[in-house]
Order: structure tokens, then C-alpha cells, then sequence
């Protein structure tokens, strides 16, 4: 199997999933007026559309081509969603009420 079709399955298996429901906890959480979000490392923007379902504006980032063309597809009608093709340390962070990172700190490189 090649490392193309087995990222593909990946991606097929993990969109299937939805949002993890740690996030609904998270999101109930953000007491400020602030519904902006941002989703780090979104994959294939599960936590993305549930943060939209709930009213927030959502920066969603992932260094990942094929992460950003599925959110792209899955979200292109949407005014709501920002995507971006960068890693943690070249994303401009802005102002949010909810910042997730499910699953993404384990792909950073680990400087000691």
C-alpha cells in the first residue's frame, strides 16, 4: 500500500468520527464574547464544523496539503472558516475564545 492511499484512508476513517466531545466541554467554557477559534492541526475539520455549528468563526490550520484541500472542499461555501497551510510556530494566532489541538502536538518536531 502506498503512503498516498494509506494517508487517504487515514483521512476517509477520521472524517467518519466527528467532533471529539472533550471540545463540547472546552467550547461551554469560553466565558468572553470572543467567537473567534482557532483549530490547530485541523485534519479533516471535525472539531471545525462543530465550533461553526455553535456560532464561532473558526482559523483552522494544519501543515498538512491534503488536510487543507478536504477542509477546503468540506467548507468552501463558508464565510465563517479560515484555512491556512502552515505549522504551529508560522500561524498568526489572533484573539479567541476556544483554541483546540486534538490530536497535532504529537506531529511536532521535538527540539530538546
Amino acid at each position: 500500500m502506498s503512503e498516498t492511499l494509506a494517508l487517504r484512508q487515514y483521512y476517509d476513517r477520521a472524517q467518519q468520527q466527528g467532533h471529539r466531545p472533550l471540545l463540547e466541554w472546552a467550547a461551554s467554557l469560553n466565558q468572553s464574547e470572543c467567537l473567534t477559534a482557532v483549530d490547530c492541526g485541523c485534519g479533516t475539520g471535525n472539531d471545525t464544523a462543530f465550533l461553526v455549528s455553535k456560532g464561532y468563526r473558526v482559523q483552522a490550520f494544519d501543515i498538512s496539503a491534503e488536510s487543507i484541500n478536504r477542509c477546503r472542499d468540506r467548507f468552501e461555501p463558508l464565510s465563517d472558516v479560515e484555512l491556512h497551510q502552515c505549522g504551529f510556530e508560522d500561524f498568526s494566532y489572533p484573539r479567541s475564545g476556544v483554541l483546540v489541538a486534538h490530536s497535532s502536538l504529537f506531529f511536532c518536531p521535538c527540539k530538546i
